[in-house]
């Protein structure tokens, strides 16, 4: 990781500015407030890869307030997994509040009102950024996780850890799309952790089932290579009935099919714009990703990302997977619109 500031090179008043204009800049435009005299100590290491923010801290005793009228004018596109390494920190947002130690984690959503204090010394945390889709296309809404404490210095929130330290030493020698990939690794092994103590928080019935569909979903991502994963073979998996799987994806969000259609799809554009599958066929990435029908696969391609697979695979190399897929999203949904509106038009004009 690169070191991005240090208050080895200033000295003074000038230590606490620089630390607050740096934090800024590579954050958003919060407030920070110092607690305590004297020299400040901190520093300030981070390395970007595509959508994927990786950032060390230490520093001496501060305040973090990003104030309500602040929140509402931020985008809301990113989630913040804050973990402990050295020190305490107070942290409270959506009404809870928790003190973190050192091999304990949180989330923070940045585009709502938070606050954070190491009022008792000096403070040591790593910072993983990453677009909202890594939580919440697994969990579907990452607030309900937010501001609550987790551990990581066992198990699978240890393992995950482990993992996206390596990806900050090692993004720079990586490609972007292997770094997204990685994350939403890292995110499934975080998934029991974060249902296990948001659960506490919620009735029975609903924490039984969001472990389950979590579960569900985790056993798709590891199956998606297989033509033949169907509903019966999902629920027997995990010893529930078809009608009880389907009922699972009707609460919200995607449907079944639509879940692991959706995956398949997501996988092969990624795979498609990895330049070290450039001499493999596009019927074969479609392939090897669990579908068994070429023209099927193109339909669904199309109508999902508005453009023929071939497109992609033509795209430059150095936009990051995760960006192009938004963008071509997004592109998309708008032409369905359009599309749509020119129809009612013609209907009302006729």
């Amino acid at each position: 990781m690169d070191t991005v500031y240090s208050t080895q090179r200033s000295a003074g008043v000038d230590q606490f500015v620089g630390f607050s204009n740096a934090i800024r800049a590579r954050f958003l435009p919060i407030e920070l407030r110092r607690l305590g005299g004297g020299e400040f100590h901190s520093e300030i290491r981070q390395q970007v890869a595509a959508r994927v923010t990786f950032t060390r801290i230490a520093c001496d005793p501060v305040a973090v307030t990003c104030s309500s009228a602040l929140a509402v004018t931020l985008p809301k596109s990113d989630y913040l997994l804050r973990l402990q390494v050295d020190g305490h920190s107070a942290l409270s947002q959506f009404g809870h509040e928790v003190v973190l130690e050192p091999g304990e984690f949180t989330i923070l959503d940045p585009a709502a009102p938070y606050t954070i204090s190491n009022r008792n010394g000096a403070v040591q945390c790593f910072l993983v950024g990453m677009a909202r889709e890594f939580i919440d296309e697994r969990l579907h809404d990452g607030t309900q996780f937010c501001a609550l404490r987790y551990r990581a210095d066992y198990g699978s929130g240890r393992v995950a850890f482990s993992l996206m330290s390596a990806l900050a030493e090692e993004a720079s020698a990586l490609g972007g799309a292997e770094v997204e990939q990685a994350m939403r690794s890292a995110i499934m092994l975080l998934g029991p952790e974060l249902l296990r103590r948001a659960g506490g928080t919620q009735p029975p019935g609903k924490r039984s089932r969001g472990m389950l569909r979590h579960r569900v979903e985790a056993y798709i991502e590891a199956n998606l290579v297989d033509p033949l994963l169907t509903p019966r073979r999902i629920a027997e998996a995990h010893g529930i009935s078809v009608r009880s799987l389907f009922k699972l994806f009707e609460d919200s969000g995607p449907t079944l099919a639509e879940t692991i259609r959706e995956r398949r799809l997501r996988r092969c554009f990624d795979d498609l714009l990895d330049r070290a599958r450039c001499g493999e066929t596009i019927t074969s990435i479609a392939f090897a990703n669990g579908f068994s029908d070429a023209a099927h696969f193109s339909r669904s391609f199309r109508n999902r990302f508005g453009c023929a697979p071939k497109s992609v695979r033509d795209q430059p190399s150095a936009q990051p997977a995760l960006v192009l897929r938004e963008r071509m999203t997004s592109a998309a949904a708008e032409a369905s619109r359009n599309a749509r509106q020119v129809k009612r038009g013609s209907h009302r004009s006729s």
